[in-house]
Parts: structure tokens; C-alpha cells; sequence
């Protein structure tokens, strides 16, 4: 309690005020408080007596502002559980000798295990038989670890021929951890004609797996007309082809004139992408005196070899 110095009033008279505090607390639910004013010149001292019902609004707000922290701590440790994984995606070298996947996991709140497989299916008349071919787990610190598959006894083979190469690039930022993981081969047609390969991330003993159905399929190059023939200065002769929608993208491709006996020529070869599908095109061109063409059975042709061909093809401007 609290009592203040009498104050005099503008009316002439004295004001004394008196304070008492409550202390706040669950076993102080109600408070009856009587306060008596004592003076000489009363017969009796004046009472007052007030009852408060305490509210407890202070309590609900405190208790909603930790349940609030409680559920944003909770949903940020969720988070960090249920780190994201990308899709596996897949990046071809323009000679078309290597295949690159990648796959991206982040916000993992220690070191990630990283593992990746690759499996081969057969078909039979009720179901799809996968076999590991290939797969090997990657940790930090276990950057030289050596590739192994698991065979059909159930042992670990060394794979170090059959091309598969495996890196991780990793990424610290705070307490939060990334990994960029690729494997890398050469693709065959007949190693890699139905293959499904799977790249999985532990972290926290928690599991994150991403699948990629992945089949190298070779295209055949389409010629789009005969050898095109054309006058162009200095009375040279332009001959050129056109081949269409190949895969993969490394081709030969080869002129050569004469009667008889072909002499190889000089040639410019222009090879780009199809659009937004996975092959190419090619433009072949090469310039020839005019005055060969003069001689009786004088004839220019071009042969091109492809990965998808067991032989090579030819044209010739007498074919065309």
C-alpha cells in the first residue's frame, strides 16, 4: 500500500490519496477491497467497500503468442525434415559422347548421403523385371569411395569399366546444407535401351528419391532431296546436302568426284539442333570447277556414316 502527503485543494481543503496494489496471480480470482477514511471531524469513519472480477485477457493473449512461437518452431524443424529434392534432369554433350544427370537437394539441416542406381528391365508375359547394374553411395569425406554393384548372390562387384561416373558439389550456408549430385556416362544403345536410374538423398534419417525412366534412341538421318547443284562465281560449281532429324549428333560426312577413280574434296559441314526435340540437322556443302563437269562421265557424290547405320549411304548429282 501506498499513501500519498495531503495536496491542498483549489477550494481551499486537503486531498490525501492512498494506493493498494494486487498482486496478479491464478489464486486471485476475485479481490474484495474495504477502504476506510478516519478524520476529527467525523463520527464515524467513512467505508467503501469495491469487488473486482479479475480478467484474464492478459493470460489468453500470452498463452496465443507461445502457442504461436510453438508452431512456427514446429513448422520450420517440418521443413527442415522435408527438405526438397528437384526432379533428375538430364544434359547431352554436343559431340553427343556423354549424358549428365543431375539432381538438386536443399535446405538439409546436416550432410547429405547421397546414392545413386541405375536399373535394367526385362519383360516377361505378367510383369517388369528390374536388375541393379549399377550404383554406388556417396558421403562427405568418402569422396574416392569406389563403385559397386550388387550382383545376383548378393556381393559387391567392382565396376570400374562400365563407364558411370558419380559427383557431388556441396553447399554450406549457416546450419542448412545443398548438394548438387550428377552421374555421367556414355550412352549406348543396347546398355541403355530401357534403364531407370535413381538418385536418393538421406538426411536426418530422413529419405528423398527421385526416379528417371531413360532409353538412348537412335534416329536415322533423313535426306531431304538429291545433291543440290548451283553456279556461283568464278565458274565453281556448288554442290550440297541436307541431312534431317539424326541422333546422336556426330556424323561423317564425305564428297568425293572424278570418273571412276573419286578423289576426296574439301567440304564445310554445318551441324545444329532439330527444334526442341533430342536430334539434328546437317548442311553439307563443296565447291567444284565447273570445267570438271565437261568430262564424259564425270559424276560428284557424297556418303555420310551415322552410329544408327550399319553401312553408309551415298548420292550422286547423276542419281539426282
Amino acid at each position: 500500500m501506498r499513501v500519498e502527503e495531503p495536496k491542498k485543494s483549489e477550494s481551499g481543503g486537503f486531498i490525501k490519496e492512498s494506493h493498494y496494489r494486487i498482486p496478479s496471480g491464478p489464486g486471485n480470482q476475485l479481490a474484495k477491497i474495504t477502504c476506510e477514511a478516519y478524520h476529527e471531524t467525523l463520527h464515524h469513519p467513512v467505508t467503501e467497500t469495491l469487488q473486482i472480477a479479475k480478467s484474464y485477457r492478459h493470460y489468453y493473449c500470452t498463452g496465443a503468442a507461445i502457442l504461436f512461437i510453438l508452431l512456427v518452431i514446429l513448422c520450420l524443424v517440418k521443413s527442415l525434415q522435408n527438405f526438397p529434392v528437384s526432379s533428375i534432369h538430364t544434359l547431352m554433350s554436343d559431340d553427343g559422347e556423354k549424358v549428365t544427370l543431375y539432381c538438386v537437394a536443399s535446405n538439409c539441416p546436416e550432410e547429405p548421403r547421397v546414392t545413386w542406381t541405375v536399373t535394367e528391365g526385362s519383360e516377361t508375359k505378367k510383369k517388369v523385371i528390374r536388375t541393379v547394374i549399377w550404383t554406388r553411395t556417396e558421403t562427405w569425406g568418402e569422396m574416392g569411395s569406389v563403385p559397386t554393384s550388387l550382383t545376383q548372390s548378393g556381393e559387391s562387384e567392382l565396376l570400374l569399366s562400365e563407364g558411370y561416373t558419380m559427383r557431388s558439389d556441396r553447399l554450406a550456408a549457416g546450419r542448412l546444407h545443398g548438394v548438387l549430385s550428377t552421374l555421367s556416362f556414355k550412352p549406348d544403345a543396347q546398355k541403355h535401351k530401357n534403364i531407370e536410374v535413381s538418385c536418393r538423398f538421406v538426411c536426418g534419417g530422413k529419405i528423398r528419391e527421385r526416379k528417371l525412366q531413360y532409353s538412348f534412341i537412335l534416329r536415322r538421318p533423313q535426306v531431304s532431296g538429291p545433291i543440290q547443284v548451283s553456279i556461283i562465281e568464278n565458274e565453281d560449281v556448288l554442290c550440297s546436302v541436307a541431312l534431317k532429324e539424326f541422333y546422336p549428333k556426330p556424323i561423317q560426312i564425305k564428297w568425293s568426284c572424278g570418273v571412276g577413280c573419286y578423289q576426296d574434296l574439301e567440304s564445310k559441314t554445318n551441324i545444329n539442333p532439330y527444334g526442341s526435340t533430342q536430334a539434328f540437322n546437317a548442311e553439307s556443302e563443296c565447291k567444284i570447277p565447273a570445267q570438271l563437269f565437261k568430262d564424259p562421265g564425270f559424276k560428284v557424290r557424297v556418303t555420310w556414316k551415322h552410329e544408327s547405320m550399319t553401312e553408309q549411304q551415298e548420292l550422286s548429282v547423276r542419281d539426282g
